[in-house]
């Protein structure tokens, strides 16, 4: 796939509750993680665009799924879901970020999720909950290991050895990824490629 398949990548809308969710009217890839785990930095990398989702450095900043169309080739969307798992956030705002992303995943199977975990942390109980989630629902996914350039050779290695057993997923859908390096962006490219429709 040529890299240029995510330059044609705009914002689309951003939805804050379950009723400003836009109809499901093209194939869309979900983007799902912890708080501060890397996927506006990600996406930004994908699109090779600076400030098409917004960075932040406070955890728990976006409290919203945010919708990127691509139309080129074809028409699909990026979507990127709140991050979870921040524990100051208040539980208000946790009892929010459930509604809205469990208003987002019913009934709209995504046709590939890209579930982001921190490649220097362990598995998490929510993130092990995404993919319990993807595996029920039958919505094919890939792990992108993120921020692999804070990692030094040997713990990469380390890392990359212990992650297949402790995700129970298989080395292929694993992608070691660094927004900083570019390492995984043709590996991440070429994976929603194959995830679109007449795309195989």
């Amino acid at each position: 796939m040529e890299k240029i398949l995510l330059v044609h990548t705009r914002f689309e809308l951003s939805a804050y509750r379950a009723q400003d969710l836009p109809p499901c009217t093209v194939p869309e890839i979900v983007f799902s993680g912890r708080s501060n785990v890397g996927k506006s930095s990600m996406l930004n990398k994908l699109a090779n665009q600076k400030n098409l989702a917004r960075v932040s450095s406070v955890p728990g900043k976006t409290v919203s799924v945010n919708f990127y169309r691509c139309d080129r080739p074809g028409d699909f969307r990026l979507v990127d879901l709140p991050g979870y798992g921040y524990a100051k956030a208040a539980r208000a705002e946790k009892i929010k970020w459930s509604s809205l992303v469990e208003s987002y995943l019913v009934g709209r199977p995504a046709v590939l999720a890209v579930q982001l975990v921190d490649s220097r942390r362990s598995l998490t109980a929510d993130d092990a909950d995404m993919l319990r989630y993807f595996r029920e629902q039958s919505i094919p996914f890939v792990v992108t290991m993120t921020k692999m350039d804070k990692l030094n050779v040997t713990e990469q290695a380390a890392r990359l050895a212990a992650f297949p057993p402790e995700t129970g997923v298989e080395d292929a859908r694993i992608i070691p990824f660094s927004a900083r390096t570019g390492l995984g962006v043709d590996a991440l490219t070429a994976a929603i490629a194959a995830a679109l429709p007449g795309k195989e």
